[in-house]
């Protein structure tokens, strides 16, 4: 690897960080899965601990000892999550789009078969 992709990598790397509390409490846990709108019973499960592990994270009674890979596994939930909401916006808009194509094609329709009445 020469010096300038390393340099690169250094600033995603920063980047990446940014955002990563000093330390993992069980303060942050609940408010983050609150946000990401999932039970306790379903975090246990994503981090493949039991529900009485989870818990205690969240209680404060221990915490991660990866600390890390668990911001990063709330990152990465809560950028599936946004890319889903997004996902769904394009549908609906699609859905909009579709019913306001019908709306002016039943517009029409109606349009034309008051003129047939009149002729």
């Amino acid at each position: 690897m020469n010096k300038s992709s390393e340099k690169t990598s250094d600033r995603a790397e920063l980047v990446i960080l940014d955002g990563m509390p000093p330390e993992i409490t069980g303060q942050y846990l609940r408010e983050e899965r609150i946000k990401l709108g999932l039970t306790q019973d379903r975090m246990a499960r994503l981090f493949r601990v039991t529900l009485n592990t989870y818990s205690r994270w969240e209680r404060g009674r221990f915490l991660p000892h990866a600390a890390g890979a668990i911001w990063l596994a709330i990152e990465h939930l809560k950028f599936k999550l946004s890319l889903s909401n997004i996902e769904l916006l394009r549908d609906l808009d699609r859905r909009l789009a579709d019913a306001d194509a019908m709306h002016k094609r039943l517009q029409r329709e109606r349009e034309e078969f008051e003129r047939s009445l009149i002729g």
